[in-house]
């Protein structure tokens, strides 16, 4: 006590004291939380990918049930998400992630010293039924020069035509461009429900004929300005490919179909459908038809792409074919097993690329993939089929299983490279 203060003057005296902080929760809830935590991961296996486990327990592609016969503006909100999801999950993934779970040689192409150049680009020379030009992403080797001519290889994104985006893969076109030494370019194509089917089309066929219509050597304003922008010397249109998975399996081979069927109709388009050495098809979306065993047997337990999502795609993007019969859906512009148009000399299945086609054993895709890939070995124009014991997902790297399927897309790409170059697969 200060001796200057008065002696009646209380002295107060305080005391801190930390005492922890307890949550006090009854057994019963903490017993309900831990059995909702072990519910949502029964199904975690640690020698897996970890994204694959991941999305077992948060599908980055949500049920559909909840916006069928919804405004169509809330229906392309909700699927939506659904594709920004994909990019944070694929293709904005940072480098030490993409190098664990889609691999490092992917992950090399995108970061680091040997990651590929990236230009965007719209395909001017062609304008869709909107008015606009449909917007591509194009990209090549890190060390490709104005010395180097390089071939063109056109990538489709997958998502059924009702998700994804090029951003959300374009990790797999830099390791396609990397590994091909090749230009790769994806094009941003409408999506259902907002859009149909013959607007996906026009859109992925109309930018494809120009860029397989444009070169460094010609006057066209796409292929100059998409050289110069690359810093190369020439992109060789004669050595051209189609790539893509599920959907862009699907569109990699419409493509050329319609090319075909363009040649058919005197629209001078004979030397770009001879210019694609190689269609990849990966999983393939094949037709709108929902009747094939592996359809029956995995609509309702694929952990992906189920039978709900097929069944709901194909019915946005027919929703409003142009007959308004659902005829659309046996016609050879959207069902792959259809005959093209025929004339005098007969179908134009001969005149097709050769194809190298690969299916998963689990997938709800499984027979019609079978059925086509069968189709193209009878008309000659099959290079090679392949079928993986996985689900759907696991033909995508992110998302697979540890075992072969995680090869899927690496010796598509051998293939690719190998007919861009004159290399050995030959048609079966």
């Amino acid at each position: 006590q200060p001796t200057n203060q008065p002696t009646n003057q209380p002295i107060i005296t305080i005391k801190t004291m930390q005492t922890p902080f307890r949550l006090r929760l009854p057994h019963h809830l903490l017993l309900l939380c831990a059995a909702y935590v072990a519910y949502l991961f029964r199904g975690w296996t640690w020698e897996e990918n970890f994204i694959h486990n991941v999305l077992k327990v948060f599908p980055a592609l949500p049920p559909v049930d909840p916006i069928r016969g919804r405004d169509v503006a809330v229906q392309v909100d909700y699927l939506a998400g659904a594709t920004r999801n994909m990019e944070v999950l694929m293709g904005r993934a940072p480098g030490f992630l993409m190098q664990y779970t889609a691999g490092p040689e992917i992950a090399a192409a995108s970061f680091g010293p040997a990651a590929t150049k990236v230009v965007r680009i719209n395909a001017t020379t062609c304008t869709s039924s909107s008015g606009d030009a449909p917007p591509m992403t194009c990209t090549c080797p890190h060390d490709a020069g104005t010395d180097d001519t390089l071939p063109l290889v056109l990538y489709f994104h997958s998502g059924g035509m009702i998700v994804g985006s090029v951003d959300a893969e374009l990790h797999y076109a830099r390791y396609i461009a990397r590994e091909a030494s090749a230009v790769v370019c994806s094009v941003k194509y409408r999506k259902a429900p907002a859009h149909r089917l013959s607007d996906v089309l026009e859109d992925v066929v109309g930018a494809s004929a120009a860029l397989l219509g444009s070169s460094s050597s010609s006057s066209s304003t796409l292929g100059a300005d998409l050289v110069r922008s690359l810093g190369i010397g020439g992109i060789d249109t004669s050595r051209a490919a189609t790539f893509g998975i599920s959907a862009g399996g699907y569109l990699a081979a419409m493509v050329p179909r319609h090319l075909a069927a363009m040649r058919q109709e005197e629209k001078d388009s004979s030397d770009l459908v001879a210019a694609i050495r190689v269609q990849i098809s990966m999983a393939p979306m094949v037709r709108p038809l929902a009747d094939t065993p592996s359809m029956v047997e995995h609509f309702h337990d694929a952990p992906d792409w189920s039978g709900d999502h097929n069944t709901y795609a194909w019915s946005a993007l027919l929703a409003r074919d142009r007959d308004g019969d659902g005829t659309q859906a046996c016609d050879w512009q959207a069902n792959l097993m259809a005959d093209l148009p025929k004339k005098e000399s007969g179908t134009t299945a001969a005149a097709l690329p050769p194809a190298y086609v690969v299916t998963a054993t689990k997938d709800i895709l499984r027979d019609e993939g079978r059925a086509y890939a069968e189709q193209l070995r009878i008309a000659g124009r099959l290079i090679e089929h392949v079928e993986y014991n996985t689900n759907h997902g696991g033909l995508f790297p992110e998302l697979s299983r540890r075992g072969p399927a995680d090869q899927a897309l690496s010796r598509a790409v051998q293939v690719l490279s190998d007919r861009l170059n004159g290399g050995q697969y030959v048609v079966e």
